[in-house]
């Protein structure tokens, strides 16, 4: 049984996550995307650089956690639990290879909103025990902007995913994570 029972209120509705690699961001500022971003409608944004050092990264995420809370839109930060608690972000989203769900939230403490990543039902079912407030799924289809996607599960998968949720009698939100 989870023993994170708390529930906060999170819209997900437009949920950005961030992709710092020149291909995509071009000559643009991650700072002036993500505002922009915010104001055509984003609710929540993740903040993912894989390849920055961390001083980089809490130099942006800064600048980054600057701009969100002038909005009141949650800052997340991919993986990197030390730079999410040095520039206060609001929580992180966690991969299966990451830190586990129990020491994020032991860290970050209850009121700090985590996510986790799950590609199967026995992922899922193991972030919902451990009390995650939300899934991001995935991923849905194959895509050329994550060539190192681990598994791909298909729409089929959100039925059973709703469906075990429901039976673990949480609220639980859920992302369907796919790069367009």
């Amino acid at each position: 049984m989870a023993s994170h029972t708390h529930q906060k209120h999170l819209d997900l509705k437009l949920y950005l996550v961030t992709d710092s690699t020149p291909a995509i961001l071009g000559t643009r500022d991650v700072v002036w995307v993500v505002e922009e971003a915010i104001k055509g409608g984003v609710t929540i944004v993740q903040y993912r650089d894989k390849h920055a050092d961390t001083g980089a990264m809490v130099e942006t995420a800064a600048r980054l956690h600057a701009v969100t809370k002038r909005y009141n839109v949650p800052l997340l930060i991919n993986d990197r639990i030390d730079v999410a608690l040095i520039v206060g972000a609001e929580g992180v989203h966690i991969g299966q290879d990451d830190m586990s769900m129990k020491h994020a939230r032991s860290m970050l403490g209850p009121d700090a909103i985590i996510g986790v990543t799950a590609s199967s039902r026995e992922e899922a079912q193991q972030a919902i025990d451990d009390g995650a407030d939300y899934l991001g799924l995935g991923t849905m289809f194959a895509t050329p902007t994550k060539p190192d996607t681990k598994s791909i599960i298909g729409t089929s998968a959100l039925k059973i995913f709703s469906e075990d949720a429901r039976r673990a009698r949480r609220r639980l939100y859920r992302v369907w994570l796919s790069a367009a």
